[in-house]
């Protein structure tokens, strides 16, 4: 058994029968949380002093195109009409295999660099089978967890500089989803995940379905989806269908209000997602600042408008829940990750307070330091 010992670091553990310690200690054996107190003492552990730093579950990211990641700021001032042109339509066909490779394993290391140890690569860059198995490829040699979800978007086939019609390039991007994909997709589960229990699972990333003229062919492509077994189904869209489902609203590309209230309404935790990376950043603390300013400013135009509001009915407390637990609940696995809970896996994120600094009177988190123990056993 190897043992590590976390020692004097401030916990946040986001689990609700422990309490949050100013400080205290986390002793993981293997890969798994052992004990949480406030001094633990034990024998033949690697000690890390994790003193002046807060400790707390790995964030658990949603919804991330990780192939984008390196095209960092190439969207920064699109809308979401330019995005669908340029990055769904123009920019796939551009990829190379080995791009497709360096892309997701960038990304996925950028991820855990943020303190991101679960994703959900909602993947529709499925060019070729090539491109497909080199996107797993550079996921699985990340060493991150996550589902790696195929994305069954019909790409557009044309050689980049041809001409091209647009009228023509419209049409063979809309419509149900091809042979290429049903064909590649069961290949790719069958050779990449044949028990899909590993680190990393399969998933399915379905087709827009907003472009489709009725439900016939949505509920068509979601029983297809199924016979496969994904770990989760995930697609852009407003509405939910189902317990294996994860559906999708883009704040940031949209513009529209959250859902999230709506979702805590219902009694379920809702989760938080990047999106796309070759507009923001990636890291989970702009998206728990972005959702917290946006539901509380909701919040206030509907019970004080025009007025001082009383209260906030959302803290910030609760935005770190949905990036983790709430994450965690969103892709099934509430009781493997989400917090720091003995016998739980031990994606740790330590991050360092003296990097936490005030700047124009807002806080700012400038980086994380993340310790993953989360090998497949």
């Amino acid at each position: 058994m190897k043992k590590t010992l976390i020692k004097n670091a401030m916990l946040a553990t986001m689990d609700p029968s422990t309490h949050d310690l100013t400080s205290g200690d986390i002793l993981i054996v293997d890969d798994r949380i052992e004990r949480i107190a406030p001094v633990i003492e034990a024998d033949e552990a690697e000690i890390v002093d994790a003193a002046g730093t807060i400790a707390s579950p790995g964030f658990v990211d949603t919804h991330r195109h990780v192939w984008q990641s390196l095209l960092r700021g190439v969207a920064v001032n699109w809308s979401l009409f330019e995005y669908m042109v340029e990055m769904r339509t123009m920019y796939p066909v551009c990829y190379q295999v080995e791009d497709a490779y360096l892309g997701n394993h960038y990304g996925a290391l950028e991820a855990i660099n943020a303190g991101v140890t679960t994703l959900v690569d909602h993947s529709h860059l499925q060019v070729s089978a090539e491109h497909s198995d080199t996107l797993v490829k550079g996921l699985k040699d990340s060493g991150i967890r996550g589902i790696f979800g195929y994305g069954v978007y019909r790409n557009p086939r044309y050689t980049p500089g041809e001409a091209i019609d647009p009228s023509s390039i419209i049409e063979e991007i809309a419509g149900p989803i091809e042979k290429f994909h049903r064909d590649n997709a069961a290949r790719v589960r069958e050779e990449h995940y044949p028990s899909n229990d590993g680190l990393l699972r399969f998933g399915i990333a379905s087709s827009e379905f907003f472009t489709f003229p009725s439900m016939e062919p949505v509920l068509e492509e979601l029983a297809w989806s199924r016979t496969l077994e994904p770990a989760r189904i995930t697609f852009h869209a407003a509405i939910g269908i189902n317990d294996d489902v994860n559906v999708i609203q883009s704040l940031s590309m949209s513009g529209a209000f959250p859902v999230l209230e709506r979702v805590v309404k219902s009694g379920r935790l809702p989760s938080l997602g990047v999106d796309i990376v070759s507009a923001f950043s990636g890291d989970m603390f702009t998206q728990m600042r972005l959702m917290l300013q946006a539901i509380r400013f909701r919040d206030n135009e509907l019970t004080a408008p025009g007025g001082l509001p009383s209260s906030a009915r959302f803290p910030a407390a609760k935005m770190l829940e949905y990036a983790t637990l709430g994450g965690a609940a969103c892709v099934g696995l509430e009781n493997v990750i989400g917090s720091l809970t003995p016998g739980k896996k031990a994606d740790v994120v330590l991050i360092l307070q003296s990097q936490i600094s005030i700047v124009a009177g807002q806080e700012r988190v400038c980086e994380c330091t993340c310790l993953t123990f989360c090998q497949v056993v």
